[in-house]
């Protein structure tokens, strides 16, 4: 009976030194707070960069002496007023408004921006003959028949990096001094921090127009020069994500929410380039018809510096 007593005793010891060093070793297990700092780096890749111009001799040969122009608007334009194409304002209802009206005019201005005398397209899609003979008439050198003049969707492809900083921190999320971690703490962050910044992609679709135009000689008939390009909205953009991660030694790391001084729990930042309104001045009334519209006036400056340089 006393041998058994012992023996129990011993096991009953033994039980509580492995639980005490067990203790020991969890109290002896250090943590820190690392804040992340995310950049994610998108830029596009669209093979058609590059505007398709195709000219004839005939074009080379006349180049430096075109000095007045006229223009064929297409078939068929989309019925939208100023407003709308621009997106300074929400339509409600056009009084006057003509048909390709805002486009037309857009690539007259280019032209005459680049000292060309301009005969109105509304001439020549008004009168009721051909449009050669209409700008033969009033004097112009060259016909330019616009084919289309569209507002297209573009999926570019993108190349994308993460830039990771680290920061030591505290509960409420604080940066406080700049860390150097191995490789193995490294991808113990990037296992917690993955979900987030991937969250931060770029959607797949981007807004781009389009400018198919060709060049006619007033006095042949002939075709000399032909512009195709599209431009799309620029998609190249810098996100930021910041995270807040409790790491253990020799264990891992956990997401971390930020805690105010209060106990409150405070949301992680994860956004994108922001936008501040602090005055009350105007703003436009849709930014996609914004940056339509800006991309309109690039297609149609380069289409018109391309003419006139000669190449």
């Amino acid at each position: 009976m006393v041998k058994r007593t012992v023996k129990l005793c011993v096991i009953v010891l033994a039980v509580i030194l492995i639980f005490a060093f067990t203790l020991s070793g969890c109290a002896s297990r250090r943590s820190e707070f690392i804040l992340v700092q995310s950049r994610v780096v998108e830029t596009t890749r669209i093979d058609s960069e590059v505007a398709e111009v195709t000219k004839t001799p005939l074009y080379s040969k006349m180049a430096a002496q075109i000095k007045s122009v006229a223009i064929s608007a297409p078939s068929s334009c989309a019925n939208q007023p100023a407003s709308s194409v621009t997106g300074s304002a929400v339509s409600k209802g056009a009084i006057v408004m003509t048909l390709c009206g805002v486009e037309m005019a857009e690539i007259e201005r280019a032209l005459i921006r680049q000292g060309l005398t301009v005969y109105s397209w509304s001439l020549i899609n008004n009168s009721n003959k051909p449009a050669a003979e209409t700008a033969k008439q009033l004097g112009a050198q060259i016909l330019f028949q616009v084919n289309s003049l569209e507002r297209v969707n573009v999926s570019p492809g993108f190349n994308t990096r993460i830039e990771r900083s680290f920061f030591g921190s505290n509960a409420f999320g604080e940066k406080l001094n700049s860390l150097t971690l191995d490789e193995s703490r490294i991808n113990e962050i990037k296992a917690v921090t993955g979900k987030d910044e991937i969250r931060q992609l770029p959607s797949a679709n981007r807004l781009g127009a389009m400018l198919d135009i060709n060049a006619v000689d007033i006095e042949t008939g002939q075709t000399l020069w032909y512009y195709r390009w599209r431009k799309h909205e620029d998609a190249s953009r810098y996100v930021f994500a910041n995270v807040l991660v409790q790491c253990w030694d020799n264990w891992g790391c956990l997401p971390e929410a930020k805690q105010d001084p209060d106990g409150k729990q405070i949301a992680h930042e994860n956004r994108s380039t922001e936008v501040e309104t602090i005055s009350t001045s105007a703003r436009p009334a849709s930014e996609q018809d914004v940056i339509y519209f800006g991309l309109l006036q690039d297609v149609t400056a380069d289409f018109v510096k391309r003419f006139s340089s000669g190449q």
